[in-house]
């Protein structure tokens, strides 16, 4: 039980911690999603790249808490989040279109 609790609160602290700070930056950059698109379904301006704490605390607890003799998972699990890291890092800062 306690090996899958301690990655679940580190990676709880680690985006509880950072995501303030990185608010407070998105707000000095003036990084920030407009409400004003037809798909957008938010009322005021939030904070771009989100993700990207939500994808530091989860990819660092993993690495911590991933026992060495197990590390054959990894192979395939960080280059998915990569992938779908970069994606929407993508669409943060560009946008992607919707499929038609």
């Amino acid at each position: 039980m306690l090996e899958i609790a301690l990655p679940i609160i580190t990676s709880f602290l680690i985006v509880l911690l950072s995501t303030p700070s990185f608010i407070t930056i998105a707000r000095l950059k003036h990084l920030f999603d407009d409400p004003k698109e037809k798909r957008k379904i938010h009322t005021h301006k939030v904070p771009l790249m989100g993700g990207m704490m939500i994808f530091a605390g989860i990819l660092f607890s993993f690495l911590l808490w991933l026992p060495i003799d197990e590390m054959g998972v990894i192979k395939y699990i960080v280059p998915s989040m990569l992938i779908m890291f970069f994606v929407g890092m993508k669409d943060d800062i560009i946008g992607t279109a919707p499929v038609k």
